[in-house]
């Protein structure tokens, strides 16, 4: 399938919680992928892959539909505002708001021999 994604990025700051648990993101793009996609998962800024994501659930929610309490995406939220600001760090340019529709990927996470052995995973 033509344009179809290889990869998806996380935020220097989230890695850490792909080695911890972390099972879900929230992203405000549909990124083109279908379940039991396998996806090499890399560090945003530095471009380097730390593992392999496979696509478990795809879903479409609005923010206000989201869990807030949900574990499985690591960090949990008190409010749909402080969600909306979590939103915002990553997407600055974009108007979000409790009715923006965000892509909910659930995944299994593998990571990479490297990343095992430096992250005691």
């Amino acid at each position: 399938m033509e344009g179809k994604e290889t990869k998806m990025g996380f935020h220097e700051s989230v890695i850490p919680q792909l080695f911890t648990g972390k099972t879900k993101t929230y992203r405000l793009r549909e990124h083109n992928i279908n379940v039991d996609d396998v996806l090499d998962f890399e560090n945003s800024q530095s471009g380097k892959t730390v593992g392999k994501g496979k696509i478990k659930k795809i879903e479409k929610k609005e923010i206000n539909e989201i869990n807030l309490k949900d574990e499985t995406h690591a960090i949990t939220y008190e409010s749909v505002n402080e969600l909306i600001t979590a939103f915002k760090t990553h997407y600055p340019e974009r108007e979000i708001t409790p009715e923006t529709e965000v892509f909910v990927y659930s995944y299994a996470f593998e990571p990479t021999e490297e990343e095992k052995a430096k992250n005691n995973a």
